[in-house]
């Protein structure tokens, strides 16, 4: 298709990041978290990393050698004790597939469907050593994210979730 410019406003960006630190603050127990920015500067989920400096983040660059290789993605989460990894279904299935990774930092999965398959891992992750995840969904418009989904035992199906504070929808 045909590229397109999405005008983003400042207090949507603002939402989002104060919705998603408070998501993370929540699991984490801290505010002061260690962010992986693992999307491309073009791809509106490099927003949401963005956002969290603001919310007291500390916020790594992931080199795109490192989110290449699932090996490597692996051995920099661990290296920089990394708390938040946001990715897509993709990415982590990759992930998980080769590195055979048991523990991984708090999740924010998204940027197209988790699939049944993946959602009953990460339940299964969930119930065998805490793993925590949310299934992350909204379009460009709404700045990234509109909608987030704890992905554990009391969701056995795949769901959108709950609208993020201040985000309405039909």
């Amino acid at each position: 298709g045909r590229p397109k410019g999405v005008c983003v406003e400042h207090r949507s960006l603002t939402n989002l990041g104060q919705a998603i630190a408070g998501l993370v603050s929540k699991e984490q127990g801290h505010t002061r978290v260690r962010w992986a920015w693992n999307a491309s500067l073009s791809f509106d989920a490099s927003l949401q990393a963005i956002s969290q400096l603001g919310f007291g983040a500390t916020v790594h660059l992931l080199p795109e050698t490192v989110r290449q290789s699932p090996t490597e993605l692996a051995r920099f989460l661990d290296r920089q004790a990394i708390d938040v990894l946001d990715c897509t279904p993709s990415q982590l299935r990759v992930l998980l597939d080769e590195t055979g990774a048991a523990r991984l930092p708090m999740l924010l999965v998204g940027g197209e469907a988790v699939g049944a398959s993946l959602w009953r891992r990460l339940v299964e992750l969930n119930e065998s050593v805490g793993q925590v995840a949310y299934n992350v969904y909204g379009p460009s418009e709404t700045c990234v994210d509109a909608t987030a989904c704890r992905i554990d035992a009391a969701r056995r199906e795949e769901s959108l979730g709950e609208w993020l504070p201040n985000v309405h929808g039909y």
